[in-house]
């Protein structure tokens, strides 16, 4: 991932990513690079060893950054981005060695929480107090950059030259971008976009248990924050659901018969109000074929009972 550190469009992603930066962690090495520009190609360093670009570069003009979102005029100067730079790449150096880094991920959210404005920037107190809150120790990252090189003397920095040779080596022209395999990400440096690319570099099957809950989840960042998928949280077995559909079936089956059994009653009721209209009246006031379809209609409602019960 390449990055810097006044880069507002990575911000959150740097933010965010920390966690399924962990959830990964067993099957996924992690490597950040920090955006500089080469002072020497860009002519910021004159043949006279003259720094032409001042507050943009360091080592009298060999590493150069802008301030925030690309400004050359604010009171953070490319002079700070790099030192901050530098000060990540070695608390990557000295705590990302397993390829997760948490250390890294910690201090990033840190300091954007409570360094990262024009007031506090360059203050050394609040990166302390950042670093104390994570368990840096910031005597030990200054000297790491120390060790690598001053940046405030005419001279490499080994590590600030390594992150200009691997920025030519992977022809990286704009930032922010990530590389997943060697392949730069396509869209935006977004926590989905991200982590979706991740999963789909592994085979089907072998993928991390985290990339099977989470990687089809219509949020996959809160999906990685719980360790679980909330859109399957109202879904139903499928036992349960055909349960269910048996149920609906027999209820409805019940009803249905229960209506007809009503029907044909209703209709047996109309048949012998108008068989008793236009009959004629015998013997006892019932004519034997009448007795003879009464008796019928009663036993065919006994029948249709019996079968209802």
């Amino acid at each position: 991932m390449w990055t810097s550190p006044t880069d507002q469009r990575s911000l959150d992603f740097k933010n965010d990513f920390r966690d399924a930066a962990l959830a990964l962690a067993s099957r996924v090495t992690f490597t950040p690079y920090e955006y500089l520009y080469d002072g020497i190609e860009s002519k910021c360093m004159g043949d006279d060893g003259v720094n032409y670009c001042t507050d943009m570069c360091t080592n009298n003009g060999r590493y150069c950054s802008t301030g925030p979102n690309g400004a050359f005029d604010t009171s953070i100067t490319g002079v700070d981005v790099v030192k901050e730079s530098a000060r990540r790449l070695c608390i990557w150096e000295l705590f990302g060695y397993d390829g997760t880094g948490l250390e890294w991920w910690d201090y990033i959210r840190g300091f954007t929480n409570k360094c990262d404005n024009i007031m506090k920037f360059t203050d050394d107190d609040c990166v302390k107090e950042v670093m104390n809150d994570v368990g840096i120790d910031y005597d030990r990252i200054e000297e790491c950059v120390f060790n690598h090189g001053p940046l405030d003397q005419d001279g490499e920095n080994d590590m600030l030259e390594g992150q200009l040779l691997a920025k030519k080596l992977s022809g990286v022209v704009i930032m922010p971008v990530a590389y997943v395999n060697g392949v730069p990400v396509r869209g935006a440096l977004e926590f989905a976009t991200v982590f979706k690319a991740i999963c789909a570099g592994f085979k089907s099957g072998t993928e991390p248990s985290i990339c099977q809950e989470c990687a089809n989840c219509s949020d996959e960042k809160a999906c990685v924050l719980k360790k679980k998928c909330m859109d399957k949280a109202g879904t139903v077995s499928t036992n349960a659901f055909i349960g269910s559909l048996m149920s609906v079936s027999l209820i409805f089956g019940i009803f249905g018969t229960f209506l007809y059994i009503r029907q044909q009653r209703q209709m047996r009721e109309e048949v012998r109000g108008i068989l008793k209209e236009y009959m004629p009246v015998q013997k006892n006031g019932m004519d034997a074929n009448e007795f003879e379809f009464d008796t019928q209609l009663e036993q065919d409602d006994e029948d249709v009972e019996g079968t209802f019960t």
